[in-house]
């Protein structure tokens, strides 16, 4: 009789032991389902994607081999350049009670299997939530090319915490850099009487990458003379690190008379010249408003060839030429 008690006793633990198990594979079998996760980045002509194996799981409180992924090789290789990097993480909070205050990681470039570059970490994984995806870098420089990329587990070798956390995929853009701007500082245009001072009031210059580059700003065009009524232009210019311009900026400085004096020819209302034309920008004789002179000057033109090649000891006489004026007409005599 207790031989047979014992045989039930047997018989009920092993039936409960293989309840147990049967339980435990169907957890495990419903986590292996939660770990499958799509990869949020779209493809895209010049990007580069990532994936991850499903079961890349990286902790901070095991050994080396723990926090970081397998490599995963490219081909063809990343070239050298600018990037703008993407990371993508998951964990199924659903099924822990505890908090993981550092799920992050971050991706490592090598070549030749030495490390030439990383991307900065993905922010840690909220705890009421199960994907995070992010932009980490901004023209990330790799300064070789890449033919090999793992991900590694940036609070290594934490150990208060298994931070468990499995990286989705990494997108990799070609950077392309923006173009800086210049700003003009002050008026444009500036007028000036005659006889005063004048200083520029300069400009300054910003870039999407390299921030504040005022001091790069070259200054060119005309020397503005205070003293010369006149039209004056002053260029700017600047280029950033990477030697990409800037559209150029001008500003205009006109220098006039002094109150009370006569008004430039150009822009006096008159017909100073008397071809029919008055004050820029009708008159082609006027290079701007501040220009005192409508006059056009005149043009010659040569008759016969030129050059002219004779036999030594030959008689040679000049063609000559015609001379004309927008204003008095032939002025050939005049030659």
């Amino acid at each position: 009789m207790n031989l047979i008690i014992n045989l039930l006793r047997k018989a009920t633990f092993l039936v409960l032991v293989v309840f147990v198990v049967f339980l435990f594979s169907l957890n495990n079998i419903a986590n292996a389902s939660s770990d499958t996760v799509v990869c949020p980045f779209e493809e895209k002509n010049g990007r580069i994607i990532i994936n991850f194996p499903d079961n890349a799981w990286l902790r901070s409180d095991k050994s080396e081999n723990k926090a970081r992924s397998s490599d995963i090789h490219l081909n063809p290789n990343l070239q050298s350049g600018f990037y703008n990097i993407y990371l993508s993480s998951y964990d199924d909070h659903s099924s822990k009670s505890n908090t993981q205050p550092n799920e992050s990681w971050f991706l490592v470039f090598k070549s030749n299997e030495n490390i030439v570059a990383t991307s900065s970490p993905i922010s840690d994984l909220p705890d009421d939530a199960n994907v995070i995806s992010e932009k980490v870098n901004t023209n990330l420089f790799i300064p070789s090319n890449v033919d090999e990329v793992r991900a590694f587990h940036s609070a290594y070798p934490d150990k208060s915490n298994p931070n468990s956390i499995l990286p989705v995929c990494a997108a990799i853009d070609i950077y392309e850099n923006q173009k800086p701007v210049i700003t003009l500082l002050g008026d444009n245009p500036i007028t000036i009487v005659v006889g005063s001072a004048f200083t520029d009031p300069g400009a300054t210059a910003s870039d999407p990458e390299d921030g504040d580059i005022t001091s790069n700003i070259v200054v060119g065009g005309d020397t503005v003379d205070p003293n010369t009524i006149g039209s004056y232009t002053i260029t700017y210019n600047v280029k950033d690190s990477q030697n990409y311009p800037a559209d150029e900026v001008t500003r205009i400085v006109e220098v006039v008379p002094a109150t009370g004096g006569p008004k430039p020819q150009c822009s006096d209302q008159a017909d100073n010249d008397g071809d029919g034309k008055t004050d820029y920008p009708a008159d082609p004789g006027c290079d701007g408003p501040t220009d005192d002179s409508e006059n056009q000057k005149p043009v010659i033109t040569l008759l016969g060839d030129n050059p002219i090649t004779i036999v030594v000891g030959s008689a040679f006489t000049d063609p000559g030429a015609t001379a004309s004026d927008p204003e008095d007409g032939d002025i050939t005599s005049n030659i």
